[in-house]
């Protein structure tokens, strides 16, 4: 279910997208936050822009390529 963001969350969505994508562990509270947050408009709109306009460098490139930034493995 979709709510309106906070201040907090968008403080917040930096953090929150590095415990998601380097896979760190979190409690299950903490982890439902994340799937909440990732599931905004706004949130999915600023990672699909993000990655469509990144300039990845070389040595950036297997990370890159073994974890689809938008979630999908």
């Amino acid at each position: 279910m979709a709510r309106d963001l906070s201040a907090l969350d968008a403080y917040l969505a930096a953090l929150v997208m590095r415990l998601k994508y380097y896979r760190l562990p979190v409690t299950a509270a903490s982890q439902a936050y994340i799937e909440r947050l990732c599931d905004q408009a706004a949130v999915t709109n600023w990672v699909t822009k993000s990655v469509a306009t990144a300039a990845f460098l070389d040595f950036e490139e297997p990370f890159r390529l073994s974890c689809d930034a938008l979630g999908k493995i």
